[in-house]
């Protein structure tokens, strides 16, 4: 765990004895880490979590059990002009209905309409609440997750990695520049604990990571290597490597050869 659970007390702590519905976003292994920090730190506060199902077709959230509240899973990008449509729908969807709703830790690429509506709204990063005035400053959850297996434990197999996005928010990629979560199912296709301990496997494989994939970064903190964060195409990684990562010992870098550059001056 990179951060101390007093850090997401403010979000839990409110919540302690009741039980909520979970409503998982499409992702990677990234909003895998989430989902299982997620669950961990609501035990460790007192809250049930109970998955719920989303029926978009039906317009309707569908709980095994009564539920208090909605909790919609944290680590998406908010937004009218979200690229992440699937999920906006979802948002949309939830936010309409009678039961209360919170917003996990995300990051806005711009204002969302209605977002007001739901109970409590949580911003992962510092610039994000000038798109989200209401929004309420919190970690995103992956700082908070304890891995079931130290990555810290096994040495690294290699010196430095470059891995950036080949998609969506992506600057960098290139034939020679390898994506970090591709190859891996999307959650809800496999064991999210499985997939979650390849990923940090993967990042501790190497002593130094340069990548613009922000949980691969963090997946990289947690394994105790060198990490250096690059750009996404809006302010995300960079506000969150101000707010809380650069406190985390993480490096940032404009570009993978000004990182690889300051890596070669300081070996």
């Amino acid at each position: 765990m990179l951060l101390d659970p007093l850090h997401f007390a403010p979000i839990f702590i409110p919540l302690a004895g009741s039980t909520a519905g979970y409503v998982r976003l499409p992702g990677n292994p990234g909003d895998g880490m989430i989902e299982l920090a997620t669950f961990q730190l609501a035990r460790r506060f007192g809250v049930r979590l109970v998955p719920a199902i989303v029926e978009l077709a039906r317009r309707e959230v569908r709980t095994s059990e009564r539920c208090d509240l909605l909790l919609l899973a944290g680590g998406g990008s908010m937004g009218d002009a979200t690229p992440y449509r699937h999920n906006y729908e979802i948002r949309d969807l939830v936010r309409q209905l009678s039961l209360d709703s919170i917003v996990l830790p995300q990051s806005f690429v711009g204002p969302e309409s209605g977002s007001e509506t739901h109970a409590r709204v949580y911003v992962r990063e510092a610039a994000s609440l000038e798109h989200c005035p209401h929004g309420i400053l919190a970690p995103d959850l992956a700082l908070g997750y304890t891995p079931s297996n130290d990555p810290r434990r096994a040495p690294p197999k290699a010196d430095c990695l470059v891995a950036c996005r080949d998609g969506i928010e992506g600057l960098f990629a290139t034939d020679d520049v390898r994506d970090p979560v591709r190859g891996y199912p999307m959650l809800g296709q496999a064991d999210t604990q499985l997939i979650v301990d390849d990923y940090l496997r993967a990042a501790a494989a190497h002593e130094r990571l340069v990548t613009d994939r922000l949980h691969f970064a963090i997946a990289g903190l947690i394994g105790g290597r060198h990490v250096t964060l690059l750009p996404n195409n809006y302010h995300k990684n960079r506000s969150m490597h101000e707010t809380w990562l650069r406190h985390l010992g993480c490096h940032w870098a404009d570009a993978p050869r000004q990182a690889t550059n300051d890596i070669r001056a300081t070996v």
